[in-house]
């Protein structure tokens, strides 16, 4: 979200935009899970930015009638996600180090914990943010899985699931480091508005979308399905309706 992208909408009359925020705009308030309504203190130019981007979008909403949707991302990961650069997200990293058998680095002692979501679910909840009811718009969601994971048994399931799919790795465990100054120790985020406004309803834990997204990092990737037990809001929204 921009000034100049708000103000396309503006010019082009566009009725309803969906943007991304982030969880980071929570900052340094302690409150677990975290509510929509829990902003705290932003703790890097990153999270100023979306925190600003959610503020513009309520001035345009009030001052245009443009309706607007913002979704607080919290970890989202999935195939082809980049594990490279100062700022890849951990699992893309640590995926591509126990393939390839490099070093895989943990900051603190892994109690550190985050709400990892998998991307097919993020379209899900893009999707059902563009065609809300206009009575659960103008607002901000959290979009995540709605559970707690650290990092030690983020790096016990990556294991697991690497020996499930007879995948070998040289790394035995993490190297432990320093504390990074600035980072949260945990994000967990409520996902109640999600599900009762938008029926939100996450369809991969934390073990299916890393099954899914472990072959992609591989040297020769191969495709791997995971059966998912119950059906999807949007499935349901996209079934024919009966003429009886």
């Amino acid at each position: 979200l921009s000034l100049v992208g708000s103000e396309m909408c503006i010019r082009d009359r566009v009725k309803r935009f969906v943007y991304a925020s982030s969880s980071a705009i929570y900052g340094n308030n302690p409150a677990l899970p975290k509510k929509e309504s829990d902003v705290g203190r932003q703790l890097s130019p990153y999270a100023a930015s979306k925190r600003t981007n959610e503020l513009y979008a309520e001035a345009f909403s009030e001052n245009y009638k443009i309706e607007t949707v913002g979704l607080r991302y919290f970890n989202v990961f999935g195939p082809r996600q980049s594990p490279e650069g100062a700022y890849a997200a951990v699992i893309p990293k640590w995926i591509h180090s126990m393939a390839v058998g490099e070093p895989l680095h943990i900051n603190g002692n892994g109690t550190t914990s985050r709400d990892f979501c998998f991307i097919k679910d993020v379209v899900q909840m893009n999707l059902l943010s563009a065609f809300a009811e206009e009575k659960h718009v103008n607002r901000v969601y959290n979009c995540a899985l709605g559970e707690q994971t650290s990092l030690n048994e983020l790096f016990a399931i990556l294991k697991s699931e690497f020996a499930s799919l007879k995948i070998t790795t040289s790394v035995a465990k993490p190297e432990l480091r320093p504390f990074r100054e600035g980072d949260i120790l945990h994000s967990w985020a409520d996902i109640q508005d999600a599900e009762k406004l938008l029926g939100f309803k996450t369809q991969f834990s934390v073990e299916e979308g890393l099954r899914l997204t472990i072959p992609h990092f591989l040297p020769e990737p191969k495709e791997v399905k995971v059966e998912i037990q119950h059906s999807s809001p949007l499935d349901k929204a996209a079934a024919p309706q009966s003429e009886g």
